[in-house]
C-alpha cells in the first residue's frame, strides 16, 4: 500500500473474478455466475458485479428470471444507467411485463437516446402491444444506424407480417438468416413460406 504496508491481495483477486465472469458472457452464463458470485462474496456492494450477475442469471432462462430481476432492481435503485435499464427491459419483456419493459426502455433512452439495445427492445415491446407504427419507426431507426444489428431485421419482418407485407418480410428473414442462423428466424421463415 501507499503507507508502506503490504497490500491486501483479495481486492485484486476478486476484481480478476469480476473480469473473468464478465468475459464469459453471454456464451457461458453458468461459468460467469460462479466468478461473479466470488467477486460479490468479497465485495457485496459492487453494483457492476451485481448487474453482470443479473445478466448471467437472465441468460440461464426463466427459472432464474426472478433472481435476476431482484438484482437489477437493487442496482437500478442505487445507480440507474442505460445499459442496465435495457437489460432489465429485456428481462421484463420475456416475463410478459410489457408496460414495465416499455418504461425501462424509455428511461434508458432518456439517459442515452442513441442506445441501440433499448431502441430495438422498445420496438419488440411495442410490437407485442400491437403498436405497429411506433414499433416500425424504432426498428427502422436501429437499422439505419446499424444495418447488421442482430435480430432487427427479424423484428421488422414480424411487424411487416402483421401489416400484411409478406414480400419484404421474406426478404428480411432471408437476409437475417444469412447473417445470423437463429432457429427462431428459420422457424418463422419456414412458416411464412409454407403458407
Amino acid at each position: 500500500g501507499l503507507l508502506g504496508y503490504p497490500s491486501e491481495p483479495v481486492p485484486f483477486r476478486e476484481r480478476y473474478s469480476f473480469y473473468q465472469g464478465r468475459s464469459r458472457l453471454p456464451q457461458d452464463p453458468k461459468g460467469a455466475e460462479a466468478f461473479l458470485r466470488r467477486a460479490l462474496a468479497a465485495f457485496p456492494d459492487d453494483l457492476e458485479a451485481m448487474a453482470e450477475l443479473g445478466f448471467a442469471l437472465y441468460l440461464q432462462g426463466p427459472s432464474r428470471y426472478e433472481e435476476a430481476a431482484s438484482l437489477y432492481e437493487k442496482v437500478l435503485a442505487l445507480l440507474p444507467n442505460p445499459d442496465t435499464l435495457a437489460r432489465y427491459g429485456r428481462l421484463l419483456y420475456h416475463q410478459g411485463r410489457f408496460s414495465e419493459a416499455e418504461k425501462a426502455y424509455r428511461e434508458a433512452l432518456q439517459g442515452n437516446p442513441r442506445h441501440l439495445d433499448a431502441r430495438w427492445g422498445l420496438a419488440e415491446v411495442l410490437l407485442a402491444q400491437g403498436r405497429l407504427a411506433e414499433a416500425e419507426g424504432f426498428v427502422r431507426g436501429v437499422l439505419r444506424e446499424a444495418p447488421d444489428y442482430p435480430l432487427a431485421r427479424f423484428t421488422l419482418a414480424k411487424i411487416l407480417l402483421e401489416k400484411g407485407d409478406k414480400g419484404e418480410a421474406v426478404r428480411l428473414l432471408k437476409a437475417e438468416l444469412a447473417k445470423n442462423p437463429d432457429p427462431e428466424v428459420k422457424a418463422l421463415l419456414d412458416k411464412v413460406l409454407a403458407k
